[in-house]
């Protein structure tokens, strides 16, 4: 996803939207999709609890990319009693660029770890630190 204008900094670009699930089903539902042959995946933690999939009901903002130095942040609101997720931008973002964040994935020793391929300077190599 790129800016298709310049963009201040702390502006807010986008909601992340999708259905919210609870943090106990995000196994189960991970697998259903692998079942169905769904390979892209997107789930975004709301609180310990919560989280939101926008893998079949989404916006363009699950199509972020990652990067080790990303140009956007996640801020987590409660509005009316409802968890939402927005990104903001990190620094001014000129038109043309790529918008990115940092996935912080958790660390599994029980699954294989994720490559980065951002190539930004300071890369970590892995997502999931």
């Amino acid at each position: 996803m790129f800016a298709i204008k310049p963009i201040s900094k702390n502006a807010c670009l986008i909601e992340y939207v999708g259905t919210l699930i609870d943090q106990t089903e995000v196994d189960g539902i991970e697998k259903q999709y692998k079942e169905e042959g769904i390979t892209s995946i997107y789930f975004f933690t709301v609180s310990n609890d919560l989280v939101i999939d926008a893998t079949k009901f989404g916006n363009n903002a699950r199509y972020i990319n990652h990067s080790c130095s990303p140009n956007v942040y996640s801020q987590n609101r409660d509005i009316d009693g409802q968890k939402k997720i927005f990104f903001h931008a990190k620094r001014d973002i000129q038109a043309g660029e790529e918008l990115t964040i940092d996935y912080n994935f958790e660390y599994d020793p029980l699954q294989p770890r994720i490559l980065c391929q951002c190539r930004r300077p300071g890369c970590r190599k892995f997502l999931d630190l």
